[in-house]
């Protein structure tokens, strides 16, 4: 509870802020604001993408590849908690 309490200035300060800023983009072109958006995302989009690609290649190559990853599928279908050997 008193974490609560201490933080709810800064996320009231936060919240007010957030509510400024859309107030402040309300009157503009939303034509523009999809182009700035999508500009400003296309980077990360980027990122993301070939970080994916990357990630896929370490879950099909290397964990898929493990008895346990097998073991946590046949538990799964089989409806019972897995056995892990940790391998």
């Amino acid at each position: 509870m008193r974490l609560a309490v201490e933080c709810a200035p800064s996320l009231r300060m936060i919240f007010v802020r957030w509510v400024s800023m859309v107030l402040a983009l309300m009157p503009k072109s939303a034509a523009a604001l999809q182009c700035a958006v999508a500009a400003a995302r296309g980077p990360l989009i980027r990122d993301l993408r070939a970080r994916l690609t990357e990630v896929e290649g370490l879950y099909l190559n290397r964990l898929m590849k493990t008895r346990d990853a097998n073991e946590g599928l046949a538990a799964f279908l089989a409806r019972r908690a897995p056995t892990w050997e940790h391998v």
